[in-house]
């Protein structure tokens, strides 16, 4: 009886000490993360290939190979679409929208304030990338601003920057912010704000405008709102788009004088 016992309690402890060990025991070694960087900046089957096994990973478990490699593949994604982008083809003849996205979405995961440059041009992420940049708050300041004033970026880019800079503004970290960031992301406001612009970027420049609550700029967008001609002057000729870039400058400062 008592060998019995003794046998029970040996393999009860032989189990026990097998679970914690599987427990304690990495989902990737550093060595298959290498692996695993070395693959996402391969080929493009590869890297999908790879990016599956990566996916799952919670951000504590990806080590800074991995972390740079992810990065760094953003960063190649982000200029195969402005690639596109500047030739006028459909993304989807070139690369895979889908798979852009979701490394987009991942990387904004990790919240690496070495990703917030990539992650400021990582338009096909969605509001996933937005909600992340705005956690960063004034540290991401600096890329955004130069992305939004950037003359020689697609406007879906400049459109992703100025969308996340007026969540920034309109976030609890908007009363964080520095001068010197109010004044960045003030001057992006103005620049996008006057000149010729694609209507959805002077819709973008509106919303940060108001936003930011400065007076110079809401009589901006105050002109806007009642004389046709200051929109046209944008460089806005269809008279739809033009009613409707003034009805959205209305309703911008209507929202924003309420208590």
């Amino acid at each position: 009886m008592t060998k019995r016992i003794n046998a029970r309690r040996i393999r009860f402890a032989a189990l026990s000490l097998s679970l914690g060990l599987l427990h304690s025991t990495p989902a990737f070694s550093q060595q298959s993360q290498s692996t695993l960087a070395q693959q996402l900046l391969s080929s493009d089957s590869v890297a999908r290939k790879a990016f599956l096994s990566v996916a799952p990973m919670a951000k504590d478990e990806i080590g800074d190979e991995l972390r740079t490699a992810l990065v760094t593949l953003l960063i190649r994604k982000n200029m195969v679409v402005a690639d596109a982008s500047r030739r006028g083809l459909v993304l989807s003849t070139i690369d895979d929208p889908s798979f852009i996205a979701a490394l987009s979405r991942k990387v904004a995961s990790l919240q690496d304030p070495r990703a917030i440059s990539a992650l400021a041009e990582a338009r096909h992420g969605g509001s996933t990338v937005i909600t992340e940049l705005v956690r960063f708050g004034q540290a991401a300041v600096p890329a955004l601003s130069e992305v939004a004033a950037s003359t020689g970026k697609h406007y879906d880019v400049v459109n992703h920057a100025l969308g996340a800079l007026s969540r920034i503004v309109e976030s609890p970290q908007g009363a964080m912010l520095s001068s010197q960031a109010r004044a960045q992301i003030r001057g992006v406001a103005e620049q996008r704000l006057s000149g010729q612009q694609y209507f959805t970027t002077l819709w973008r420049a509106i919303d940060l405008a108001v936003a930011l609550r400065d007076s110079a700029l809401l009589r901006t967008v105050e002109l806007l709102a009642s004389d046709a001609n200051a929109v046209r002057a944008r460089g806005i000729t269809d008279e739809e788009v033009v009613r409707r870039t003034q009805q959205r400058a209305s309703d911008r400062l209507r929202r924003q004088r309420l208590p």
